[in-house]
């Protein structure tokens, strides 16, 4: 290594710390508007809202231009944007539709039983969609994007999966009714399946995309959003024990949720290994110098 590598990768710490604050410091800024909106006024939630898609907008300017570009020096491709259809056509609909499944999954098995609200209003929509914008957005711009950043180049990719998806979890573990196994449950739902569409793709608009789904198929159905009270079109009856209804958590600590995420998972990697398998075939029939597109270029074994 240079150098001048060494000096950059010197710098690696100061950069990600301070950039890790201020990002922090949005995402608990976020959360207020979350909490506002539980108590205001339609024009209020309205203007809650718009104050939090600007927190995400301020929050992806500033991981491009200042932390990406200015302090580590690189250019963002991971939000380029001819990525971001990807990330709404894909993403979304990936990550309602697992989290759909689990809860049918519930449901077939008696652990759910829904019914039609009879309180819920405009207002829920949009708590909803406050929780949304906030969620997805900076928490994929921390753990997916700046973590990732920081430590694939030290420690490489697969220690970086481990460490950011069980810091991902750990970071539930302050929420209402959470548990070790709630924030074990997330670190591979959120964490190791996010990471490994991140490291996959390298578009953090899609793993926004997935965490958008995920979220809003989950609170519109009324169910908990890792603990938070639900604002969804069904009340929901649990029966049965709080490993299989995932409990006043929600249904991301039941092991269905868990064990779905673990199918899927599986099939990103076979997924993954196939589209590299692809590129090295072809690269070798017409002796192209083809990279896949991920982070360090390697194969996951």
């Amino acid at each position: 290594m240079t150098e001048l590598g060494r000096s950059r990768m010197r710098r690696v710490p100061v950069w990600a710390g301070i950039g890790f604050l201020i990002l922090f410091f949005a995402d608990n800024v976020g959360v207020q508007f979350e909490f506002l909106s539980s108590t205001a006024r339609p024009a209020g939630q309205v203007a809650l809202l718009v104050a939090a898609i600007l927190t995400a907008a301020a929050t992806i300017w500033f991981y491009k231009n200042v932390i990406l570009r200015r302090w580590a020096n690189r250019e963002p491709d991971e939000l380029a944007s001819s990525k971001i259809r990807y990330g709404v056509v894909v993403g979304l609909p990936l990550g309602a539709a697992l989290l759909g499944l689990a809860f049918l999954a519930t449901v077939l098995v008696g652990a759910s039983v829904p019914r039609v609200s009879s309180t819920f209003e405009v207002g829920d929509v949009i708590q909803v969609l406050i929780l949304v914008v906030v969620s997805a957005v900076i928490e994929e711009v921390v753990f997916r994007g700046l973590l990732f950043h920081a430590l694939q180049p030290l420690i490489g990719w697969k220690a970086c999966l481990a460490i950011t998806a069980l810091f991902f979890g750990a970071a539930h573990q302050l929420n209402a009714h959470a548990t070790l196994w709630s924030s074990f449950a997330i670190a591979i739902e959120g964490g190791v399946l996010f990471g490994l569409l991140f490291i996959w793709k390298h578009n953090l608009w899609l793993t926004m995309g997935v965490h958008a789904g995920w979220n809003l198929m989950e609170s519109l159905l009324g169910v908990p959003v890792s603990g938070q009270e639900p604002h969804g079109f069904l009340d929901i009856e649990l029966q049965g024990a709080p490993l299989i209804t995932g409990g006043e958590f929600g249904i991301e600590a039941s092991l269905i949720t868990f064990t779905l995420s673990i199918l899927v998972i599986g099939i990103v990697i076979v997924l993954w290994r196939r589209s590299l398998s692809n590129v090295n075939g072809l690269s070798a029939s017409c002796s192209c110098h083809v990279k896949p597109r991920m982070l360090g270029g390697r194969t996951p074994t």
